[in-house]
């Protein structure tokens, strides 16, 4: 069960809860903290999270005077203890009534603060485990295989189970790549990272926050996005109007930003939001090309050129015969996502409606 849900269910028993969510600007504790020490946000058993459901209905309760005095002695209680008596003191200062809910909105803005961690990208404490097939090699996590988030033909992506908003990408090429590459796994993953930095610095793409170690296995450290592919949206019916938006924004900033990204394809692009930054936006997520912008060219022709820009398309069958791959343009494929879509049926509308529920539950602090 996500923090949030544990600590709303503790709120019930609060005498005089009620008020809307309060947000809270994020802001850093004095000294760092390592992330590992303090786990995910979304696990009820991590040290941060036990401590949050002990001490945030505690401080709910007491009049100003005694809280601010609670939390002065929790702030020296220890490492965990004082970054919680932090998110609580910002979380009262904004909140005068302290319902639990404000408390609640402070733990993400104040998990989401990069300097609240000591430097560290918290994979200290994940294994690697060789097998005889690549592709069949492991990230264990407490001596648990960790799910992947999702894998193509260069690599596999994983959410971090140690620190929350972060990914692992793992460079593994499948058969396909290894025939019609010509670059070296290692070749791939250096091209990965720099084009990550150079979409991030542009605010395109998710940011780069380091590569690190698990063993013999390298891997690149990224801030998750937390919502679907426009590729899932359009296999579930569920891309409409709204969603379009986002993705021709991507495409204008990269237009006007003077950019050609070499790999358009829906599957690289994902519609959601990070720890971080509240808003959701289109971003591209696989590191790929830069491809080169012809002098001649304007923003609209490049525009056009994007929206256009033929890309590799898994197109979803439902009669047993698997997956069916074909390259088309991408306007081809989103406005089919949107012929679909707006003729999808009772369950399909309930669907998104769950996806979306899920989707916010599954965010620290919602």
């Amino acid at each position: 069960m996500p923090m949030r849900a544990l600590l709303l269910l503790l709120a019930l028993a609060l005498p005089g809860f009620a008020g809307p969510v309060v947000v809270v600007p994020s802001f850093a504790p004095t000294t760092p903290v390592h992330p590992t020490l303090l786990g995910s946000f979304n696990d009820p058993a991590s040290p941060i999270s036990v401590s949050m459901a002990q001490h945030a209905p505690m401080v709910s309760r007491l009049g100003h005077a005694d809280s601010a005095a609670y939390l002065e002695q929790l702030r020296a209680a220890g490492p965990v203890e004082r970054v919680t008596a932090e998110i609580l003191t910002k979380a009262v200062s904004a909140a005068p009534r302290r319902e639990l809910s404000a408390l609640l909105s402070a733990a993400e803005s104040v998990a989401a603060a990069s300097s609240m961690f000591d430097g560290s990208i918290g994979t200290e404490s994940l294994e690697y485990r060789e097998s005889k097939w690549l592709r069949d090699d492991a990230v264990l996590y407490r001596g648990e295989k960790v799910k992947p988030l999702g894998q193509g033909g260069f690599g596999i992506v994983y959410a971090n189970p140690a620190v929350e908003g972060q990914v692992l990408k793992r460079t593994v090429l499948s058969f396909e790549a290894n025939v019609f590459n010509m670059q070296s796994p290692k070749q791939v993953h250096e091209q990965d990272v720099a084009v990550t930095k150079f979409l991030a610095d542009r605010k395109l793409g998710p940011r780069l926050l380091g590569e690190a170690a698990i063993g013999r296995l390298v891997v690149s450290v990224k801030e998750r996005i937390y919502g679907p592919t426009v590729q899932r949206l359009i296999w579930d019916r569920l891309y409409g109007p709204e969603q379009h938006a986002l993705v021709m924004d991507l495409i204008d900033r990269m237009a006007k930003a003077g950019i050609r990204v070499g790999d358009m394809n829906p599957a690289n692009i994902m519609l959601g939001r990070t720890l971080v930054d509240a808003t959701i936006r289109a971003y591209h997520i696989d590191g790929g090309v830069i491809g080169a912008v012809e002098p001649h060219e304007t923003e609209e022709t490049l525009r056009q050129s994007l929206y256009h820009q033929t890309a590799l398309f898994k197109q979803r069958m439902d009669h047993g015969v698997g997956f069916v791959e074909t390259t088309v343009a991408l306007s081809t494929m989103l406005e089919e996502g949107l012929r679909r879509s707006a003729e999808k049926t009772f369950w399909q509308r309930f669907k998104g409606h769950l996806r979306d529920a899920l989707l916010n539950s599954n965010i620290p602090g919602k």
